[in-house]
């Protein structure tokens, strides 16, 4: 895949759509092939459709997850090292991960458990 045909091309999954993952949710819009987002409450999870700021969105990241090209981690700390647990469940395929979290021992920890068909890429 070329770099210029990356972003157009990517299925990407936002999981958390607070104020990180909504506000890069909103700079992605439109950006990319798909646009697919996470969230546990169902507030934000109407807002997101409200503001047709994902293609879609669920409470479920099985129901999203496994058609991603790269899967960004924008949850609270505490879920995203419980989210990476389960990645290789939820997701059959290889993908690019990135993470939003604001500390990174932990979340780096996770990372390098995962298989070797994940890409992961520290964030903010």
């Amino acid at each position: 895949m070329n770099e210029p045909d990356l972003l157009p091309s990517s299925r990407i999954a936002i999981l958390g759509l607070g104020l990180m993952g909504g506000s890069l949710a909103l700079a992605l819009r439109d950006q990319c092939r798909t646009l697919m987002g996470y969230d546990l409450d169902p507030q934000t999870r109407s807002l997101a459709r409200e503001l047709n700021l994902v293609d879609q969105v669920s409470a479920n990241p099985a129901a999203i997850l496994p058609s991603t090209d790269v899967v960004i981690l924008a949850t609270p700390l505490s879920a995203i090292t419980k989210i990476i647990a389960e990645l290789p469940s939820l997701h059959p395929g290889s993908a690019i991960v990135l993470d939003l979290g604001s500390t990174k021992t932990q979340v780096v920890q996770a990372l390098e458990s995962l298989p070797s068909r994940f890409d992961p890429l520290g964030g903010h």
